[in-house]
């Protein structure tokens, strides 16, 4: 059995304009167009759009920074990777080759 839906019959759907930066529905009008333009010149409106477009350029410019720094630390990483070290050091060389301290060949 279905439960009963007392006023379902004034619900209707309805199409209205709404602003993400201002998290605000527009008051509807016979003109669509005027009312987002309306809208759209408002201070609180720009301030919004201008606000938002920095934080997007200021994010997307931290993500490339970090992006190249993470490639340089990689570089250096792998530089250090690379570096033969003698055998009196108690270590192996990394990369078989002529260490650069004894001069022997390591593997």
């Amino acid at each position: 059995m279905w439960p009963v839906v007392s006023g379902a019959d004034y619900v209707r759907k309805v199409q209205v304009l709404y602003c993400d930066l201002c998290e605000m529905y527009l008051p509807r009008r016979e003109q669509m167009e005027a009312a987002l333009t309306s809208h759209c010149r408002t201070r609180v409106h720009l301030q919004r759009y201008v606000r938002h477009r920095d934080d997007v350029h200021l994010r997307r410019e931290a993500e490339r920074i970090h992006r190249r720094d993470k490639a340089e630390q990689e570089a250096r990483n792998k530089a250090l990777k690379e570096v033969s070290w003698p055998e009196s050091y108690g270590a192996v060389c990394f990369k078989p080759s002529v260490c650069v301290e004894c001069r022997a060949t390591h593997s």
